[in-house]
């Protein structure tokens, strides 16, 4: 919390209320933790949308020649001591039906990195380097008081509602959202992957897993505009080091 500006402290202080009357189960979810934990709903409600106001991440899929699919994520974030402290491996079931798995973050009831036994998503924070105004912030504040899904609660959507790669592809490359953002996803099956560079309504570009490209990989800027930060160069040299896998 201490990274949050507060000037979003102060233009957010009555987001409470207006969740709690337009999304009254997420708002309940979220009191009810903050009870738990014995913190403040309003703090506990913001730290929900770091995605939408700060975050760094780094994902990769690829695939082995023999079509195994791998699915690696780091979270860049600069505070890993406290981060490691609340991480937890969540199980998700429903009657007694394991729905999927997820790595999650006490406190947070979106899912940034899930897996079902047929596909695996994690979320990458988009902040393209020609795209850094505050202008953006307030829209994703905006979007936010207009009850626009949240990032990693689509994710968790995604893995609740669909049993396909497909299903989840397509649900999270078109589902409206508060911020711009990435989406890599996994399948079970040969050569299933992509990165989806997704706008608020809409996908702006995809890369695909391709029997000629047997990884893909992303940041937090987009590459395909030519842009590749230091943390995207270490990945590609890094999958170039491994070799060609494409075979």
């Amino acid at each position: 919390m201490d990274l949050v500006p507060e000037s979003v402290f102060f233009i957010l202080e009555s987001l409470g209320a207006q969740i709690a009357k337009i999304n009254p189960e997420y708002y309940n979810e979220i009191d009810g933790m903050a009870g738990a934990l014995g913190i403040p709903t309003n703090d506990l409600l913001l730290a929900q949308y770091i995605n939408e106001l700060s975050a760094f991440c780094t994902s990769v899929v690829a695939y082995t020649p023999d079509g195994t699919i791998f699915h690696g994520r780091n979270m860049d974030f600069l505070f890993e001591a406290t981060m490691r402290n609340i991480t937890y491996q969540g199980e998700f079931y429903r009657n007694g039906t394991l729905l999927y798995t997820a790595a999650m973050y006490a406190g947070l009831n979106g899912v940034p990195t899930g897996w079902s036994h047929e596909f695996s998503i994690s979320i990458n924070n988009r902040r393209p380097s020609n795209r850094t105004s505050v202008t953006d912030l307030l829209e994703n504040i905006g979007l936010i008081f207009m009850g626009y899904i949240q990032n990693m609660k689509l994710i968790r959507d995604t893995l609740q509602e669909c049993t396909t790669y497909d299903c989840a592809f397509k649900k999270l490359a078109y589902t409206p959202q508060i911020a711009p953002s990435y989406f890599a996803i996994a399948g079970s099956n040969n050569k299933q992957g992509a990165v989806i560079t997704k706008d608020r309504l809409a996908p702006a570009h995809i890369d695909y897993l391709t029997p000629d490209n047997w990884y893909v990989s992303q940041t937090n800027d987009d590459h395909w505009t030519g842009v590749c930060n230091i943390r995207c160069q270490w990945v590609k040299d890094n999958m170039d080091q491994i070799g060609d896998r494409k075979s």
